[in-house]
C-alpha cells in the first residue's frame, strides 16, 4: 500500500508539472463563471442578449454564447447562439422569430479546455415587435405597376416557403405575377429592395412580369413587412421604382400574405 501512495505521489507530481495548472479544492473552480445580464426587447422584436465572463477558470474561454426556449431550464444546444461580439469581458447575440404571448427563457454559458458552466436564467414574457408604419396607403390586396397600368386585385399569394438560399412565394393578379425572394423568414421591420436574386438577411428581390413586360425593382426601395400572425405577413411596397428600356415606372402594391 506504501508503495502505491508513493508511486500515485510521484505521479501526481509529474503530472502537476508539465500541466502548470494548480488543482483547485472545488472541481467547479477549473470551469467559467459566467452571468446572463440583460435580454433586451429591440422595436423589432428581436432581443439583443448580454452575457458577462466573471472568471475565465482554469484555462481561457474558447467559446461563449446563449441558449432559449419556452422550457424553464434551457439546455445549451437548445437554440443555441454563439456569441457574435464581444467587449471585454462582454459578449453578445441576437435571437428574433419570437410568437406573441409565449414565454421564452434565456441562458448564457461559456466553455474552457477543462469544461464548460452556465449562467443565470433570464425570462421574457409576450415579446412584442412594434409595426413599422409605410407612408403610403394603397388598398389592401392590390397592385399597380406603373406606367400607367391599372391598379389590380390579387387573385392569390402563396406563403413563404425556405428555398436554397431565400424565402420565396409568388402573388398574382389578372396580368401580374410578382415574385418575392427574402433573404431570410420575413420578420416585422423594414428590407431594401436589391437587383441580386440571392438577396441578404436584410434584403428582398421582387421580380414580375405582365404580358410581354417584366422587370425587378430597382436597389435601394423599402418594403415594409408587419409579421401579423404566426404564419401571416402583412407587405407594403410605396411607389418603388424600377426602369424598362430607357424608362422608369413605380411599382406600388399592399396585401396579406398568404391570401
Amino acid at each position: 500500500m506504501k508503495k502505491f501512495i508513493y508511486t500515485l505521489s510521484i505521479f501526481t507530481a509529474v503530472f502537476l508539472l508539465t500541466t502548470c495548472k494548480k488543482v483547485q479544492k472545488d472541481v467547479m473552480d477549473y470551469y467559467p463563471k459566467v452571468t446572463t445580464v440583460s435580454a433586451t426587447v429591440q422595436p423589432d422584436g428581436s432581443v439583443i442578449m448580454q452575457g458577462t465572463i466573471v472568471s475565465s477558470g482554469t484555462s481561457p474561454i474558447e467559446y461563449s454564447g446563449f441558449c432559449m426556449g419556452t422550457m424553464s431550464t434551457p439546455k445549451m444546444a437548445d437554440n443555441q447562439a454563439l456569441s457574435t461580439s464581444t467587449q471585454g469581458n462582454n459578449f453578445y447575440a441576437t435571437y428574433s422569430g419570437f410568437n406573441s404571448g409565449t414565454k421564452y427563457y434565456f441562458r448564457s454559458w461559456a466553455t474552457n479546455g477543462d469544461g464548460w458552466s452556465y449562467g443565470n436564467i433570464i425570462s421574457l414574457d409576450s415579446i412584442i415587435t412594434q409595426p413599422v408604419v409605410a407612408p403610403c396607403s394603397p388598398t389592401m390586396n392590390s397592385v399597380n405597376i406603373g406606367g400607367g397600368n391599372p391598379t389590380e386585385t390579387y387573385i392569390s399569394v402563396g406563403a413563404p416557403a425556405q428555398g436554397p438560399s431565400s424565402w420565396d412565394f409568388q402573388a398574382t393578379s389578372n396580368s401580374n405575377t410578382v415574385n418575392f425572394s427574402f433573404g431570410e423568414s420575413p420578420l416585422t421591420k423594414i428590407y431594401t429592395t436589391t437587383t441580386s436574386n440571392t438577396p441578404g438577411p436584410n434584403q428582398v428581390y421582387i421580380y414580375f412580369y405582365s404580358g410581354f413586360i417584366s422587370g425587378a425593382l430597382n436597389d435601394g426601395s423599402p418594403v415594409y413587412v408587419n409579421k401579423s400572425g404566426t404564419s401571416t405577413w402583412v407587405i407594403t411596397i410605396c411607389n418603388a421604382p424600377w426602369a424598362y428600356n430607357s424608362s422608369t415606372f413605380n411599382f406600388l402594391s399592399k396585401f396579406t400574405c398568404p391570401l
